[in-house]
């Protein structure tokens, strides 16, 4: 924190609903989302990340090199709980392929779906950079849907405290000078 000593950020991960109710009451300044909310808000894109199959080490799939989400409905998934964006992201996913998997666990956050995954407790869809995190094995998706987009938003109706603001406004600058 040199560059704001006395500012306090606090994170917390909550299902988009929740996220974007926090922003409307004015609990938050910021938020990242996976998608820019509807109405008075703004929006930067953080990241592009390409989504991938993890599969446990010892799993029949580990050796292929890419898998058509068809080919999952009968493993176990391991996800993210209802509400979450990722969790919309993935059931969609699934859905457009016609495919309806069994929820083995869930989880709010994504490295520990691979820790989940690693331990032989089912399969996931997660972000290529969660791949063997814990020893698992990523194979690639099939489509071109596979992807997420993951940003920041904030309210354009009000007026951000000047910490959020000058914090907005080094992701905006840094994001606009950061390579592809």
């Amino acid at each position: 924190h040199q560059q704001a000593p006395g500012v306090r950020a606090e994170l917390s991960q909550e299902p988009a609903h929740a996220m974007r109710r926090a922003l409307a009451a004015g609990a938050v300044d910021l938020a990242i989302t996976p998608v820019r909310p509807d109405g008075a808000y703004a929006w930067t894109t953080l990241q592009h990340e390409r989504l991938v199959l993890i599969v446990p080490p010892t799993h029949r799939l580990r050796t292929r090199k890419r898998i058509d989400l068809r080919d999952l409905a009968t493993e176990e998934l391991v996800t993210t709980p209802l509400g979450f964006g990722f969790r919309t992201l993935v059931d969609g996913l699934l859905a457009d392929a016609g495919v309806t998997m069994t929820v083995s666990f869930e989880s709010a956050d994504l490295a520990t779906i691979e820790g989940l995954v690693a331990a032989g407790l089912g399969v996931a869809v997660v972000p290529e950079a969660f791949v063997g995190l814990s020893g698992t094995v990523g194979v690639a998706l099939t489509g071109a849907n596979a992807r997420r987009t993951v940003g920041m938003t904030w309210r354009t109706d009000r007026e951000l405290e000047p910490a959020a603001a000058r914090f907005r406004d080094f992701v905006v600058q840094w994001d606009a000078t950061s390579p592809d």
